[in-house]
């Protein structure tokens, strides 16, 4: 998305955490959840059979 829409060829992403997905891990608070659709997260989610409301909560997502 970066390159087609800023012609942008090079550019970092910094993660506090080793792994994707910071955000997901370190704010587990009762009542999180998605502010987009869950299938948008993987299409492996999709592929899975993933059955979710469209807007899914943490415990969801984190697996």
């Amino acid at each position: 998305m970066c390159k087609k829409k800023f012609d942008l060829d090079d550019f970092v992403v910094f993660e506090k955490h080793m792994q994707w997905g910071g955000t997901w891990w370190a704010n587990s608070y009762p009542g999180c959840a998605s502010d987009i659709p869950a299938s948008w997260y993987s299409i492996f989610l999709v592929s899975s059979g993933f059955n979710s409301e469209l807007i899914c909560v943490y415990s969801e997502l984190s697996v």
